[in-house]
């Protein structure tokens, strides 16, 4: 959950301190934090700021949300969930912009790189369902919504995913496009 200065910050530190106990003489506490600083190498490479990006995600903040996930070095360096939630992150992020043909390749690979829960996963489902719906691409939205619910996600998701497939129902004898108008009320996308 450091963000990169953090980390690069902690690193010199630990370099430093590693150089004044060689000096010193004390090979085992240079050793201790030459690990340390190692360790936080690795850290930084293999789970980048994603913790971070993830909560301001979810606080909608999306400047600080892009700012934390382009600290990510490399994404094929992240371990294997801490790419799912980098792409599910990004779509967040693509979603934000309008940019939603984007947003569903990162979905698509958030979902392909796997999460940790089933409830994450319901909620990329969810959110495809409802760029789909956008799409207009009913028949794909109630898919996904059906994979969504598969996955038994928490009842606030559940109660989502009901009131959206009532308004996909309604949507089917009408030709005004009803969920534009919801998603911009409740601040889905």
């Amino acid at each position: 959950m450091l963000t990169r200065n953090i980390r690069i910050g902690l690193i010199v530190l630990y370099g430093l301190l590693a150089v004044l106990f060689l000096l010193a003489g004390i090979i085992k506490g240079a050793g201790f934090f030459i690990f340390a600083a190692l360790i936080m190498i690795f850290t930084y490479i293999r789970y980048g700021s994603i913790t971070a990006a993830f909560r301001s995600m979810k606080k909608n903040n999306l400047e600080k949300t892009k700012n934390l996930l382009n600290e990510t070095l490399k994404v094929d360096w992240l371990s294997p969930s801490y790419k799912g939630y980098y792409y599910w992150i990004k779509a967040y992020v693509e979603t934000s912009e309008q940019n939603l043909s984007n947003a569903v390749i990162c979905y698509e690979k958030a979902l392909e790189h796997g999460l940790r829960t089933n409830n994450d996963t319901a909620i990329v489902y969810f959110q495809l369902a409802m760029l789909a719906m956008m799409g207009k691409k009913y028949g794909v939205a109630e898919e996904l919504l059906e994979k969504s619910k598969e996955l038994k996600p928490k009842q606030l998701l559940i109660e989502k995913i009901s009131k959206i497939e009532s308004m996909l129902h309604n949507q089917k004898n009408s030709d005004k496009n009803l969920f534009i108008e919801y998603f911009n009320e409740n601040n889905i996308i």
